[in-house]
């Protein structure tokens, strides 16, 4: 299957990015449009995996656009996932960071996630210093 990436530079990818996210249960706020709208215009870097023409996959980046990238909701649908999506998204990911002189890529990672990212050279935190997370 030939898969593309591209970067969110339009209102309808905010669309294909609803697709995505409804997809694959990830708690879309129907009751506050506007809010998921903003949530995605104040990212740095919204990536989109298609698998002809039809949206696949969805990371966003968050950074100061000095040193440091944060990767956040990194998603592929399921009937899309073990076949290179997340491969071709964090190509795109490391690409952009490069090219913006980023020089560090941090993220929070599910169990099932760790073996994409390890095969990018990231490094597991150390238990005393795992990622922590406080919902308001």
């Amino acid at each position: 299957m030939n898969f593309s990436i591209k970067l969110m530079n339009s209102h309808n990818d905010l669309q294909d990015i609803e697709v995505i996210w409804r997809s694959c249960h990830w708690g879309w706020d129907e009751s506050s449009p506007s809010i998921m709208e903003t949530i995605f215009n104040y990212r740095w870097k919204n990536i989109i995996a298609y698998a002809d023409k039809k949206p696949i996959g969805y990371a966003g980046l968050i950074s100061d656009q000095n040193v440091y990238a944060l990767i956040v909701d990194m998603m592929v649908i399921p009937d899309f996932q073990r076949q290179g999506v997340g491969n071709k998204i964090m190509n795109k990911i490391i690409s952009e960071c490069k090219g913006n002189d980023i020089k560090i890529i941090k993220l929070i990672s599910s169990t099932e996630g760790k073996k994409l990212y390890q095969s990018f050279n990231f490094d597991i935190c150390p238990n005393e210093s795992p990622g922590m997370m406080l919902r308001l």
